[in-house]
């Protein structure tokens, strides 16, 4: 979301028409509270110098894609700003897939035997962020990767889980 509350995307500052029309006016006379927005709404993006969290009515689509042309999908997500949702439990007993970002790393050996490892977080749709001493685990290869285990002694946590 942006600093005004508002659904966002991280986009390349000159993809944002209202905080771009605000440095092609204003002769770096910007007044204070607009330079505070902007401050706060600076965000990051592969291969961009500057980006800006944008609400999504002022993004300039036609500004997005690269001048090859391509339409690569960025390695990071495109979501951006302030986080609305609380994610601490405050110690309380959680419920199965109350928190599905969670990962169990599960390791395979050399004889096929599958083991659980270490632990990580989902933190965009392709990756799983996990300590280094995780990977690269003598004589046992990452097999899979388990979204939001509950209880890893039940088989499954519920009907229809998956890995």
């Amino acid at each position: 979301t942006t600093p005004a509350m508002q659904p966002g995307m991280c986009v390349p500052v000159e993809g944002c028409r209202n905080i771009y029309k605000i440095f092609q006016l204003t002769n770096n006379k910007i007044p204070p509270k607009i330079l505070t927005y902007i401050r706060q709404s600076v965000c990051r993006l592969a291969g961009v110098t500057k980006a800006v969290c944008c609400q999504l009515s002022q993004i300039d689509k036609s500004v997005l894609v690269d001048k090859q042309g391509s339409n690569k999908p960025s390695l990071l997500p495109v979501e951006c700003g302030i986080i609305t949702t609380d994610r601490i439990s405050n110690g309380q007993a959680t419920a199965p897939f109350e928190f599905p970002w969670m990962a169990l790393l599960r390791y395979k050996d050399l004889s096929g035997t599958i083991t659980d490892g270490c632990g990580g977080s989902l933190i965009n749709e392709r990756y799983v962020l996990t300590a280094a001493h995780c990977l690269g685990v003598r004589r046992l290869v990452l097999d899979h990767v388990r979204l939001g285990e509950h209880t890893k002694s039940k088989e499954q946590d519920c009907i229809g889980s998956e890995d």
